[in-house]
């Protein structure tokens, strides 16, 4: 086999692994920007399924646990190395037939995977909103200013883990956006090494 013949193979793997390394900042986005959905950890004994709500009085909520890195931290980086192989896979195709130049399709290829990545991850964070459990604490002595203006509701919980407060929407607008930004540059980047072969 000659050098030319692992080349387009070697192509795939590339995408392959621009696929895992945008799933898995996916994954982080997921933990740390994507909006919480907020559980009580331990709601009232007397509650019945058909409640829809309750109130409860408390002097602050405390965060108990979450959000989760699993499944997302394999799920994502993984859909991403999926859609990875199947764009390196149809350029491969797409080249050998000379539908377009080599390195158009490579930069074609990992745009479209860039994208599409940041778009799986785009819509799983939508469907699977990362889940945080919170409880409320009764403790008279904890004095704690007023929350500032414009504060969000992450930000009121205690000992919360941090997100960067973004809506849904910038969400995924973003992951699409900069994955297929991304993709272009790692495209252009492989063409430009490609010549230098």
């Amino acid at each position: 086999m000659t050098y030319s013949d692992t080349r387009p193979a070697r192509e795939v793997a590339v995408q392959a692994l621009f696929g895992l390394v945008l799933g898995l900042s996916t994954a982080l986005g997921h933990h740390y920007v994507v909006p919480r959905i907020y559980v009580d950890a331990e709601p009232p004994p007397d509650m019945s399924p058909t409640d829809v709500g309750y109130i409860s009085v408390s002097d602050y909520l405390r965060h108990v646990d979450g959000p989760t890195w699993w499944p997302t931290l394999l799920v994502l980086p993984l859909l991403g190395a999926l859609i990875g192989v199947a764009c390196g896979l149809m350029h491969k195709y797409v080249s050998r037939r000379h539908l377009v130049s080599r390195a158009i399709g490579i930069v074609v290829a990992t745009t479209v995977a860039g994208a599409a990545s940041g778009g799986a991850g785009a819509i799983v964070s939508t469907v699977h909103p990362p889940v945080v459990h919170i409880v409320g604490v009764t403790d008279s002595s904890y004095m704690v200013a007023p929350p500032p203006d414009g504060a969000s509701f992450d930000d009121t919980v205690v000992d919360n883990v941090s997100r960067l407060d973004v809506d849904a929407v910038a969400v995924a607008v973003g992951y699409t956006v900069t994955g297929g930004l991304l993709g272009a540059l790692v495209g252009v980047a492989l063409t430009y090494r490609r010549r230098q072969d």
